[in-house]
């Protein structure tokens, strides 16, 4: 987020007003509002708005739940079958518990790469997020 859309959600949350301005003429709203937010990194929020928030960080999959959310998002978003979908799962439980890991593996499967291929790059590029050869 730019800083202005900080400073504008920060005012938001401390007066619950919503300030605008158009065309030089100014005038504010106040709201009934929530807000609820998520990311992927902390350290990236300035403190001032993260102390605003509850934050609520989840567990990471257990090998069982990543396998089974895996296992859906690879065949209802990205068209596996069911075995297909299955492989991928189990090849990479033990290396990750990053469902995008298992996107990026159906999607080499479905450019042409093999199940063979794909359990030694992701075997090799365990520790680390980029392609090396």
């Amino acid at each position: 987020m730019a800083s202005h859309d900080y400073d504008a959600l920060l005012s938001l949350m401390e007066t619950g007003k919503v300030v605008r301005c158009k065309m030089r003429a100014f005038g504010d709203e106040q709201l009934n509002t929530k807000v609820y937010g998520a990311c992927n990194r902390l350290d990236r929020i300035p403190p001032e708005l993260l102390s605003r928030f509850l934050v609520v960080e989840f567990k990471p999959y257990t090998p069982e739940e990543f396998i089974n959310v895996s296992k859906h998002v690879l065949k209802v978003r990205e068209g596996l079958t069911e075995e297909e979908a299955d492989k991928i799962a189990k090849i990479l439980v033990d290396s990750t518990r990053d469902v995008r890991d298992s996107v990026k593996a159906g999607r080499l499967l479905k450019s042409g790469a093999s199940i063979e291929f794909i359990e030694k790059f992701f075997k090799r590029n365990s520790k680390q997020k980029t392609l090396t050869w």
